[in-house]
């Protein structure tokens, strides 16, 4: 492998991009007190069926529910499962950095 620094002071390197795609699951877990979601809610169902209305006939709800997350900001625990590397076959490009 030719070393970079060897190069002259006029010439200048062909800069390359590597570009891996992986896929990844990002699991937050959250712990919202139940009186919060009462109080907004109504009850633990109405929260669960808000929660689960994106694609159903309610997706008002789902948008209640969505800003209730957003506007309080409640921190999450985070676990990324790198699904590409534990089974392996990420895809992988290289392109010339034209910048």
């Amino acid at each position: 492998m030719a070393n970079p620094t060897a190069l002259t002071p006029k010439e200048k390197p062909v800069k390359i991009r590597k570009l891996e795609y992986h896929t990844v699951i990002s699991e937050f877990k959250y712990e919202i007190p139940k009186s919060e979601i009462i109080e907004e809610f109504g009850s633990i169902e109405n929260f669960e069926k808000a929660m689960t209305s994106e694609y159903g006939n309610n997706p008002e709800l789902f948008i209640k529910f969505d800003n209730f997350m957003i506007d309080r900001d409640y921190s999450a625990d985070r676990e990324d499962d790198w699904v590409s590397d534990r089974k392996g076959g990420f895809e992988v490009e290289y392109k010339l950095d034209k910048k």
